[in-house]
């Protein structure tokens, strides 16, 4: 024990290394700490980041999802009116006036409304919609309109080609093209949905959108390039089919018979997986 005693009151450099060895292992184990605190907190970090890209992207999906399952859509209604009516024959050797039938078909293309459903079940149907060019005006409307996956061109340009003696059997062709096993799909421009944040202002994701002519509308989400967080990157994709579901009446109008065919849009989830 004394000579422990001694050795620490020695003035030799034994002392002087001692401490030193102490100091170093204080030092290395105070930086492996700090270094292992500055991981974590970095980790942390990416983990919030990976968090916001992750939820922005799913919140823009089930957004768009809830907007399309919600008490709203498109109705499309096309008519084909009967006019019979006695034409006047006049013999032209004896004077004598003869009746003939004549019977003409008028068939109007379809014209879209946009219906809304109160919570009390009363229908809210709006004026006619206009036709329009670009998806930016109206996505959905734009890719039923599309000549390659749905009839309503033709239907449109019927009247063009066709004269009103014969009946319009375009009236009988469904909305969508395609059958399971013929799909053909189309691509509108991809478009852009911002989630907005309480803390981190914007954030951005992108949204690509194909209907094929079975009605199978699939959108697909994406975090958007434009900004600083480029890395992390998340992709859901989204499947619903748009049911048509036609409705048929027949009704008198000023002594003519109308027929009338009504397309009621609505749109159910298939799936949603993440990509």
């Amino acid at each position: 024990m004394s000579a422990a005693v001694k050795k620490l009151k020695s003035n030799s450099g034994a002392t002087l290394m001692m401490a030193l060895l102490f100091f170093a292992i204080c030092a290395v184990t105070g930086s492996m700490i700090l270094l292992s605190a500055t991981a974590t907190a970095g980790r942390l970090s990416v983990m919030r980041d990976t968090d916001q890209n992750y939820y922005a992207v799913r919140s823009a999906t089930k957004f768009v999802e809830k907007q399309l399952n919600k008490k709203e859509y498109i109705e499309a209604e096309e008519k084909v009116r009967k006019h019979v009516e006695m034409v006047p024959i006049t013999d032209p050797v004896t004077g004598n006036v003869s009746y003939k039938t004549k019977t003409t078909y008028i068939y109007t293309p379809p014209v879209f409304y946009k219906v809304e459903v109160d919570d009390s079940g009363q229908k809210n149907t709006s004026s006619a919609l206009p036709e329009i060019s670009s998806p930016n005006s109206g996505m959905i409307l734009y890719m039923l309109m599309n000549e390659n996956i749905s009839n309503y061109d033709k239907k449109k340009k019927y009247n063009d080609s066709h004269e009103d003696k014969k009946y319009p059997y375009v009236f009988y062709d469904p909305w969508f093209k395609g059958s399971e096993n013929e799909k053909i799909e189309y691509y509108p421009l991809p478009r852009n949905i911002t989630i907005s944040e309480n803390t981190e202002g914007e954030l951005s994701v992108n949204m690509d959108a194909k209907m094929d002519s079975t009605g199978v509308l699939t959108l697909k989400f994406i975090n958007s390039e434009d900004g600083e967080k480029k890395d992390n990157k998340y992709s859901i994709e989204l499947k619903m089919q748009c049911n048509e579901e036609p409705k048929y009446s027949k009704e008198s109008e000023a002594g003519d018979l109308v027929e009338k065919k009504t397309y009621i849009f609505t749109f159910e989830t298939k799936s949603l997986e993440k990509r």
